[in-house]
């Protein structure tokens, strides 16, 4: 509840991603162990340093993770986390996946919403609205979409660049040139 109620600024610098990665898959792994479920994670090599509040974006990986092993099935369960960055270039796709049912089409903007929840006593229904609140505050996009084969794919993406990056130096340019 407090993540969702605090109005933190985000304190942005530039990160490596694939800690971040690892953070999260060793924090989930017991979850995993649990439900038997095969977790798997591969991230581009080479990914440059992205701008962004690790910390914050690690908690959006866990929620995510974490919703992805529940709708996952015992013992058959399979889920992935892979980032890269498609062409051109602009951003970072995250992509986590999962073989469980699925979200019906109507129903995938409802997961983001405060108190939505379909774990009754299990969930509070603040893990995706969080996720998507601290998305938007890095000025990236989040998204539920089928899987491959069933399942769900939750896409997110985190630009590689901010207008109001600190590290920038660049004079600001003339009117009408850019």
């Amino acid at each position: 509840m407090l993540a969702w109620s605090r109005s933190n600024t985000l304190e942005i610098s530039l990160v490596q991603f694939n800690p971040i990665v690892k953070d999260a898959v060793e924090l989930v792994r017991a979850a995993c162990q649990r439900k038997e479920i095969v977790l798997t994670s591969f991230v581009e090599g080479d990914l440059p340093p992205i701008p962004i509040d690790g910390t914050a974006i690690l908690q959006v990986l866990l929620n995510v993770l974490k919703n992805a092993i529940d709708a996952s099935p015992s013992k058959t369960g399979k889920v992935t986390i892979a980032a890269s960055i498609p062409e051109p270039g602009e951003f970072l796709e995250i992509n986590i996946t999962d073989n469980g049912d699925g979200i019906e089409p109507g129903r995938r903007e409802t997961v983001f919403v405060a108190f939505h929840t379909t774990k009754g006593q299990r969930g509070t229904g603040l893990g995706l609205a969080v996720s998507k609140k601290i998305v938007l505050e890095h000025k990236g996009t989040i998204e539920m979409l089928d899987g491959e084969g069933g399942g769900t794919r939750c896409r997110i993406t985190l630009p590689l660049s901010r207008e109001d990056d600190p590290g920038d130096t660049h004079s600001p340019t003339q009117s009408g040139d850019e």
